[in-house]
């Protein structure tokens, strides 16, 4: 059953779940005009109102996937599926420091940042060369290609990666040094204009290693080349600076998170982390009780959800935490077909 944005909508029967912690409730829900008007019990259709019995079913808002990779898949997989059949009504893509824009003239750049996306997120290379138009440079030239060849079923926003900024300025020395000021200067004025144009923020990463175990090009990024990026992002006050830092191979995550503590000092930014709901509404100014006291960790293993909520592996983590750095952990663990979180401090 498809409804449209002017058909007068009368949800019955459904358990109803409004998104506010609240307990769930059998209730019914009166839709005019694609807007919520009315919430009861036993409500009596009127006029000609479309009914849905939703018996059976849990009634709620859409949920928000806050960290997926359809960048590029949107083109040849435009139902992103299985994301829709979930409840699903907002995407984000861009995230981990991974965008396909702005991306460089050079084939083999380009080609590298489809190797990135094949090695991580297991994509074929394929649908990469023969679905993707190319047709841009930099990412408000992404967003107009994107918005006008590609239909989705869900509302969508993205992140510009680091990575893809890093490619673009340095070509193939991006994974190998710290930028020059110059390319600094370039990267700058990429993330303006993706900001400007509408990108969610700026993501980064500090974690990933590639197929032959070269550090993303994030890695290299000095200090000089966050803060020039954080000053940008604070031009922009809705944007947010989404970052995946290191908590199991090489225990780097209680350093990261200090040392974009120290970088954003008197920057009035929002963070996530790993792409999730960790948001420090008032910036890193206050790291004193939120990222010295409490570090934030989402882990996700591909394939393996088991894992992921393994309670000796929770322990393990949290135990490593405390001996590095003293923090308390609190887990957030993302669980497949549901675009929220849960969470409990340990």
């Amino acid at each position: 059953m498809t409804a449209t944005p002017t058909q007068p909508w009368l949800i019955q029967g459904g358990l109803l779940v409004d998104g506010t912690g609240a307990p769930a409730i059998p209730a019914d829900v009166r839709i005019r005009e694609g807007v919520i008007t009315e919430i009861g019990q036993a409500l009596t259709p009127i006029d000609t109102e479309h009914v849905m019995q939703a018996d059976g079913c849990i009634v709620s808002p859409g949920f928000i996937e806050t960290h997926t990779h359809f960048d590029a898949a949107m083109w040849w997989d435009p139902n992103l599926d299985p994301l829709p059949g979930f409840g699903v009504t907002t995407t984000i893509m861009g995230n981990c420091g991974f965008s396909i824009a702005p991306v460089s003239d050079d084939e083999a750049v380009r080609r590298e940042v489809i190797g990135i996306f094949a090695f991580f997120e297991d994509i074929p290379t394929a649908p990469f060369l023969s679905e993707l138009p190319w047709d841009w440079s930099t990412w408000p030239e992404y967003k107009e290609s994107m918005t006008t060849s590609v239909s989705v079923p869900t509302n969508y926003a993205a992140f510009c990666g680091h990575i893809a900024l890093r490619l673009t300025a340095m070509g193939m020395d991006a994974w190998d040094r710290a930028a020059t000021s110059d390319e600094i200067t370039i990267m700058a004025k990429l993330l303006d204009e993706a900001l400007s144009a509408g990108a969610l923020g700026l993501s980064s990463n500090l974690f990933d290693h590639d197929g032959n175990n070269r550090p993303v090009p994030s890695l290299k990024a000095d200090d000089d080349e966050f803060r020039a990026l954080f000053e940008v992002l604070e031009n922009h006050p809705d944007t947010c600076f989404q970052v995946i830092v290191d908590v199991f191979r090489d225990m780097t995550a209680p350093e990261s998170v200090k040392r974009i503590a120290h970088l954003t000092e008197g920057l009035a930014l929002r963070a996530a982390e790993a792409g999730h709901l960790a948001l420090v509404e008032a910036g890193f100014r206050v790291r004193a009780t939120v990222l010295s006291d409490c570090l934030v960790v989402v882990f996700v293993a591909k394939g393996q959800w088991a894992m992921a909520t393994n309670t000796g592996m929770v322990r393990a983590i949290r135990a490593m935490t405390a001996k590095l750095c003293g923090m308390h952990l609190l887990w957030v663990d993302h669980i497949p077909g549901h675009a929220g979180i849960i969470g409990d401090e340990l």
